[in-house]
């Protein structure tokens, strides 16, 4: 088991050196498609290409019915109206 459990440390470790590798280099390739005036490339590595994603910006009056809505749900969590389900999850934390 401690093998099990030293491979997994290692991996989240990788896991997080990737991502942040991923997110450092991703501006460059996004840059570089645009210049070539394309929406994707093509390479040996794969195909690389931009995405629009819509981020939706709500007015006053749909923010006030979701903070009604979040309070209801509080108080429905509260006084035994909603019902949950646990779920067991693994969680990692590395030492200091």
């Amino acid at each position: 088991m401690k093998e099990t459990l030293q491979q997994y440390a290692a991996l989240k470790q990788q896991e997080r050196e990737i991502q942040s590798k991923i997110a450092e280099l991703a501006p460059t390739i996004l840059s570089y498609i645009q210049e070539q005036g394309a929406d994707k490339i093509q390479s040996t590595f794969g195909t690389f290409s931009l995405e629009k994603r819509k981020t939706w910006k709500f007015g006053e009056e749909i923010l006030s019915a979701e903070e009604k809505l979040d309070s209801l749900k509080a108080d429905a969590k509260a006084t035994g109206k909603a019902t949950f389900e646990e779920k067991v999850v693994l969680k990692y934390f590395e030492p200091k």
